[in-house]
C-alpha cells in the first residue's frame, strides 16, 4: 500500500510543484504558503507546463504563465519576513521544451541540476489526490517513484475513494498531505477562465492574487 508518513518526515526536502497555472488563483498560492512555511522543506520549485496533454491549448500563452509564476514567486519571496522558511523558485524547463513533458523527464531534469547545489537533498513531488488516483497509467511511473516521494493535496473524496488510494501504486512513498481551507479548497482554474472568458474580469479577479491583477488585464485575449 501506499507509505504515508505525516509531519514525521527528518531532514529537508526540495518540493517540486508542477501544472498548468492557468491562471494562478489563490488555492495554488495557499499551497505555497503551506509549503514555504514548513520547516521540512528547503526550496519550492514552480514548475509551469508548456501544454496539458489533455487540453488542446491554454487560455494563457507558456510564456505568460511562466512570468505569472515569476511575479508570485517575487511577490513571495519579497514578503517572507523568518529567513528560515523555504525559498521559492521557477523553472522555465518544460515552458522551454515547447510541447508537452513527461513528469518523469521534468524530475530527472531538476534532480541533475540539484545534484550540485543540494547533493544530499531529496526531491518530493506535489500533485493532488485527483491526480495521483491516475498515477499508474504515468509513463515511467516505476522509475518516477524511486526518484521522488510524493506531497498529496487533500480532496473530498469518499471513504471508498480513499480506500482505493493506497492501492494505486504500492511502491509510491507520501510523505505529507496538504489541507487547504474549506473556503478556498475547490477554487479551480478553468472556473477563473470561465469568468475571463464571459468577460466578467472583476470577479475573476476575486479569485486570483493581487500581485497578478496588472499583468492579468494586459494579457487577457477575449
Amino acid at each position: 500500500m501506499v507509505k504515508t508518513i505525516q509531519n514525521t518526515a527528518q531532514g529537508l526536502f526540495i518540493a517540486l510543484y508542477g501544472g498548468s497555472f492557468d491562471p494562478l488563483h489563490y488555492a495554488h498560492l495557499e499551497i505555497i504558503h503551506i509549503l514555504c512555511e514548513n520547516p521540512m522543506y528547503k526550496q519550492i520549485i514552480l514548475m509551469p507546463n508548456y501544454r496539458n496533454p489533455l487540453k488542446n491549448h491554454s487560455f494563457f500563452e507558456p510564456f505568460e504563465r511562466l512570468e505569472m509564476c515569476r511575479i508570485l514567486a517575487n511577490e513571495i519571496n519579497d514578503t517572507i519576513e523568518n529567513k528560515k522558511y523555504a525559498s521559492i523558485i521557477v523553472s522555465d524547463y518544460e515552458v522551454c521544451q515547447k510541447k508537452s513533458v513527461f513528469s518523469v523527464q521534468s524530475v530527472a531534469f531538476i534532480k541533475e541540476q540539484m545534484a550540485h547545489k543540494y547533493p544530499n537533498i531529496p526531491l518530493v513531488f506535489v500533485l493532488g489526490e485527483d491526480s495521483f488516483r491516475n498515477l499508474g497509467q504515468w509513463k515511467d511511473v516505476e522509475k518516477l517513484c524511486e526518484m521522488v516521494d510524493f506531497v498529496l493535496i487533500e480532496r473530498e473524496i469518499s471513504q471508498e475513494d480513499s480506500q482505493k488510494l493506497s492501492h494505486i501504486v504500492p511502491y509510491a512513498r507520501v510523505i505529507e498531505r496538504l489541507n487547504l481551507p474549506s473556503h478556498i479548497a475547490y477554487y479551480s482554474s478553468s472556473y477563473v477562465r470561465s469568468l475571463l472568458q464571459s468577460n466578467h474580469i472583476d470577479e475573476a479577479l476575486e479569485f486570483i492574487p493581487q500581485c497578478l491583477h496588472t499583468f492579468i488585464k494586459t494579457h487577457i485575449k477575449l
